[in-house]
């Protein structure tokens, strides 16, 4: 296997692995938290939990919005936000699924040359 090809896979597992990475943070939990009553509510404090057990704290000044009252409490683009903050806390996973994706490529490659 030529320098290139190795180099063309580390690529693809180092972004294969941040991709992972994104697709495991969507299955952390959001905890909310409302300053004062429900109804009149001015912000709303919501805290991320990542399955590797990185906090993000994120603060919702907008909730009293009369389209926001009876939506979700925070939209997927917001979210996003979130997880790429929780993204940047938990970078070693991403370099650690990179590797494992790398050794099975190029062992899997190996192996078909050889067969």
């Amino acid at each position: 296997m030529t320098s290139s090809k190795i180099i063309q896979f580390g690529l693809l597992s180092f972004i294969l692995g941040v991709l992972l990475l994104f697709i495991f943070e969507n299955f952390g939990t959001f905890v909310y938290k409302f300053e004062g009553k429900v109804e009149n509510t001015k912000t709303v404090k919501i805290s991320y939990n990542s399955p590797f057990g990185t906090e993000i704290t994120y603060v919702d000044d907008d909730i009293s919005q009369p389209q926001r009252k009876n939506a979700m409490l925070i939209t997927y683009s917001e979210k996003i936000s979130v997880y790429t903050q929780a993204m940047q806390k938990d970078f070693w996973y991403a370099l650690v699924f990179g590797a494992a994706l790398f050794i099975l490529m190029y062992l899997a490659k190996q192996r078909r040359l050889t067969s």
